[in-house]
Formats: structure tokens, sequence, C-alpha cells
């Protein structure tokens, strides 16, 4: 008999079912064979709720610490004895574990010591321990690093050089850098990975995407109706600079002090959105600190630009140079910028796509009922089909990938190539 097996995994429990198959090309469901689960603990200690994996998961990564530690070691060993700072023989480098590494240090920033005690005192010996009374934190290990090799250098040019400590510094303060999630792919553009939301063009597409729907209620006759234009642009313009406004704000900005308990707005029902937000990065970013007034004045791709290098760019020093070089900002400036916080994620959208629906967002207008075009609206009118149409109906032979219909909603798979 042919049959096809059929599994519905969960986290604490197997479904199962088995279905015979008829002799067609290809074969296509023809009786219910048999059915069932299995139902198993989930995993979890029934007291804390925590995973019982987490009893194998931490010895685990401890042992790839301390694998990863002790390779780190042993390079930094090795290339101690390759420039000349430890000696080559085993039994001559055991010679020097009596000087304890700390006073050698505390030494060798005010006087000379000879090449070996400077890479003993970088080299710290079995048994040998800091009674610290804090955490020692990484910035300060490389001031150290850096203040010794500066003192001992002026002692030993020739064999403290530049390529010898870029070297032993890499390795001594390297860490492993974070990863960062798989972006999504646009719902419009699906070859496309989705923008980031700090960029000012995805705050603005937001922005009007709000707006657009916004609906009022005259609380005096029950009134429902959409903002007009000007209500519109002049909300737009008001939240432009802002992080966010709360709505009696906004309905104080149309109607005044005195009118603004006259309306409401629908989304404020039931009172589980309290306020809308504005362009976050515009806010953060023409502060007086950082661009000021002259934010305004740069084209909306320029903008865009630097927000990409604000989120990107890690070197710090290399990303205030590149401000002072193309903006002509002082260094207080390019200072606040390259720490400024800027929105994390990404918009459902991509660059492409957001260039093409924005115009609509912003400056269409639906003439027939007097009212900014909505997100559905300005996505048709941009010539895209409204990814709701493009939803699968009617029926298949067999199941796909659920990857390949919810692809909006999944991420592709990553590729493990770390085998740490």
């Amino acid at each position: 008999m042919k049959y096809r097996l059929g599994l519905d995994i969960g986290t604490h429990s197997i479904g199962w079912a088995i279905v015979a198959l008829d002799d067609a090309d290809p074969p296509r469901p023809a009786s219910l064979v048999r059915i069932g689960s299995r139902i198993f603990p989930d995993g979890r200690d029934p007291q804390s709720g925590e995973s019982l994996a987490v009893n194998r998961r931490e010895p685990r990564s401890q042992r790839r610490r301390r694998d990863r530690f002790l390779r780190r070691q042993r390079a930094f060993l090795d290339h101690l004895i390759r420039y000349g700072l430890l000696p080559q023989e085993e039994k001559a480098r055991k010679a020097l574990q009596p000087h304890d590494p700390y006073t050698l240090r505390n030494r060798g920033l005010d006087s000379a010591l000879s090449l070996h005690e400077f890479g003993r005192a970088r080299l710290r010996g079995s048994g040998v321990k800091a009674a610290y009374d804090f955490y020692v934190t990484r910035e300060m290990v490389a001031d150290e690093f850096d203040a010794l090799w500066e003192k001992q250098r002026t002692y030993h040019p020739e064999q403290l050089h530049d390529q010898a400590r870029a070297t032993l510094r890499d390795i001594l303060l390297r860490q492993r850098p974070l990863k960062s999630p798989p972006v999504g792919k646009c719902w419009l553009e699906p070859s496309e990975a989705r923008a980031p939301l700090a960029l000012p063009s995805s705050q603005r597409f937001r922005l009007y995407q709000e707006l657009n729907h916004l609906r009022l209620i005259d609380l005096s006759t029950g009134e429902e109706r959409p903002l007009r234009r000007d209500e519109r642009d002049d909300l737009a313009a008001y939240l432009s600079a802002r992080a966010k406004a709360n709505y009696q704000a906004l309905r104080q900005r149309l109607f005044g002090k005195e009118n603004r308990d006259a309306f409401v707005f629908t989304v404020e029902q039931g009172g589980l959105r309290k306020e809308l937000y504005g362009d976050t990065s515009t806010h953060r970013l023409a502060n007086r600190k950082g661009f000021g007034k002259a934010w305004f004045d740069l084209p909306p791709a320029a903008q865009d630009a630097i927000v990409e290098q604000l989120l990107e760019n890690e070197d710090e020093a290399a990303l205030t140079h590149w401000l002072k070089q193309h903006y002509g900002l002082d260094q207080a400036a390019a200072d606040y910028l390259a720490s400024v916080t800027l929105d994390e994620g990404h918009l459902r959208f991509g660059r492409t796509a957001i260039g093409r629906v924005s115009p609509h967002l912003s400056e269409g207008w639906n003439e027939e009922a007097d009212q900014p075009l909505t997100y559905d609206q300005a996505v048709k009118a941009a010539g895209y089909e409204d990814h709701r149409a493009a939803q699968e109906k009617g029926q298949r032979e067999r199941l796909p990938y659920y990857g390949e219909i919810l692809w909006r909603h999944t991420q592709e798979m990553p590729n493990a190539t770390d085998p740490d």
C-alpha cells in the first residue's frame, strides 16, 4: 500500500496521520488509515519554567568560552615570542614566572623594562591573580596596554614597532562581534530588504501613512470625517520635527485650546493609543547640538545617507571624521551625532517601494471623497498590486513549505558557518 505520513510537531506533542494513496500519477489521498498523537513533557522544569536543556547548555557555553580564551592566550604567547618579547625556550620563559606581572606593569609606567620583562608584564602566568576591588573593563585593559607600550617604546623603539603593537593589541582586546538578525523582505518588492525605520524617508512614510488614516469625530453631532488637506498638512509639519505628540496636543493644534475637547480621534477610543509618533530621527539630528536648522536644508537623499552612516559605521573616530569632512561640523557636533540613539527595527517596505509610494501618501488626494489617500490607495496609485490581493486561493496537491506562502512574515534560513 502506498501511503503518506503527516506529522504536526509541537513543543510537547506530535500529531500524526497515515493517509493511503491511490495509483494515480501523481498519487492522491484515498483514505485515512490511522491518526493519533503523542503527548510528552514540554522540556521545562515544572516549578521554575526553565528549559531542561539549561543544565546542558550552560556547561557547553562555559567550555566554548574556555576554549576561545586558551586559543587567544596561545596566539598572544606565540606573537610575544615572535616579536622577541619572550624567550623561545620554555625553560627560559619559566624562569620569568617569579616576576609578578602587576609589579612589572607598575614599574614599566615610569622606568625601563627589559624586553622579556615587558613580555612577562603583558602575559599573566599561572597562579598570579589580581586583588581588584572593582570590575576591570575592556577600556581599562586597553588604556593600560597603550600607556605601557608608549612608555617602553621610548626605550626599545626598534622592537616595539607599530605592527607589533597592532597585532598584540588586537589579540588582547578582540571581541566576538554580535551577529545582526536577518532583515525581512519588502512587502511590495520581494527582492529587496526592508529599509531601516530610522531613515528619514522611512519616518516620513510612517508619518503620512498614520495621518492619512486619522478620522475625527465631532462630539456635538457624532459626525465622523477624515482630515481635510490643510489639517493633514498642518499636523505633518507639526510632527515632522517632533518625536511624538499625544492626541490632545494634535486636537489643540487643529482647533485651539478652547475647542480641542469638542473633537476626538477614532484611534483614541478605547484608550489603546495615546500618542502619534513623528519624525524621531529629525527630532534628534536637527537638535542644536547636532545639525541644528541646517538639517532641514539637506536633500532627502543626503539625510538618508547620514543616517545610514550613523547606523552602520561602528568606528566612532572614522564616523566623526566623515561628518566633519562632508558637512563642516565641529568636533562637539560630530561627537553628539556619533552617540545619538536612533530608532531600531525596519519598516515593512524597502527603499524602492518607499520612494514610489511616499509621494502618493504626501501629495496624492482622493478628490471624489475629498480625503487623503489611504495606504492601500497609495500603493495602487504607485503601480503596485495590493499585497493582500496576492494571497493564494484554492487548493494544492501538496502542502508547500510554509515560508513560500508566509514569506512576508518569515526570515530566510541562516547558514551556520561558525564552528563555535
